[in-house]
């Protein structure tokens, strides 16, 4: 008969350095293994309530280099997890039906407006709550912090959090239902947070307005808050703050150059390219081409002064000349 044997070591057989090398080769494997998704194509309606539009713009064009470190990509999983124990809980209340996905179609609920450029997907909807056991709600599940869990309970969802607020108030207007209900799950002790949200008149058009002119305008907007003072600057790399405040410039693809242009033609998300005139997809614009042209708005310290048909040309601070892109045909580069 066959027999297998378990290799085993106690912790405190390990010698100190053996340890720290275990736990380190182990943490960078685990670390690297961490799925990492792409950027969005879309501008989100869980984003757009968000109070700073110039973070939002260049989001959108995918020029902020912020990848979550894999901690925090742990941290979404676990808010995935907690987010079905929520339903869960919420199922166990006699005579409440939860919708994870549209019954008609079996997808998650879904709504797309601007082309396919704003677009945002719902947890759920939720009837048969004892406080209005027949009025649709839709349903959004947050995990907090103890600390933020707290302040919530002082502010409520929508002083505590415009960016959640938004959310709620986008899926309503989406949806056609004018209730929503908020659980917010504390995940350092299991204790909930539940708040039903009436729809706001107006807000989903004015979200909508907001997002079209995101979506649309080639330059970014000035930033809501003085120069170096934007505490939740302090969160971004080094890289991110120098692109965010315009004083370097992004890497380059389809959505920061001048020659890509937003359909709004379409339901599909597209871009345009009046260089080549073809359309282009989300391979392509992540990849760029050689004829990429930044968005002159985004030259740091650079004044534009001739734009050509392929090539723009600028004068930097100091008077110094230099073109982006192949040289302006009968026009100096100097």
């Amino acid at each position: 008969m066959a027999t297998s044997t378990c290799y085993w070591a106690r912790e405190d057989a390990l010698t100190s350095n053996e340890d720290d090398l275990i736990k380190n080769t182990t943490l960078r494997a685990i670390d690297e293994a961490m799925p990492i998704e792409q950027e969005r194509g879309h501008l989100g309606m869980s984003q757009i309530g968000k109070s700073d539009e110039r973070s939002l713009w260049f989001k959108y064009h995918w020029s902020l280099p912020d990848k979550p470190l894999a901690r925090v990509l742990r941290i979404f999983r676990v808010g995935h997890i907690l987010e079905a124990e929520v339903i869960d809980l919420l199922r166990n209340i006699p005579g409440v039906t939860v919708h994870e996905k549209n019954p008609q179609t079996g997808a998650q609920f879904n709504f797309s407006y601007l082309g396919g450029h704003f677009s945002g997907s719902m947890d759920g909807c939720i009837v048969g709550i004892p406080e209005a056991p027949l009025t649709w709600h839709v349903l959004e599940i947050k995990t907090v912090s103890s600390k933020r869990f707290a302040v919530l309970q002082k502010q409520g969802v929508q002083q505590w959090s415009p960016e959640y607020y938004g959310q709620l108030q986008c899926y309503m207007g989406a949806s056609g239902m004018d209730r929503a209900l908020f659980v917010a799950y504390n995940k350092d002790n299991s204790e909930l947070y539940i708040e039903r949200v009436k729809q706001e008149p107006m807000f989903f058009d004015a979200m909508i307005a907001r997002a079209e002119r995101l979506i649309t305008h080639s330059e970014p907007p000035e930033s809501s808050y003085p120069k170096r003072e934007w505490f939740e600057a302090k969160f971004m790399s080094e890289e991110a703050q120098a692109i965010y405040w315009g004083d370097k410039l992004p890497a380059p693809n389809c959505r920061n150059c001048r020659f890509a242009v937003a359909r709004m033609d379409l339901n599909n998300g597209a871009w345009w390219c009046t260089l080549k005139q073809s359309d282009l997809s989300i391979g392509s614009q992540r990849v760029g081409c050689n004829n990429h042209n930044y968005l002159p708005a985004l030259m740091p310290h650079s004044t534009l002064k001739d734009l050509g048909s392929v090539a723009a040309r600028y004068v930097t601070e100091d008077n110094t000349g230099f073109v982006n892109g192949s040289s302006l045909a009968g026009q100096s580069n100097g």
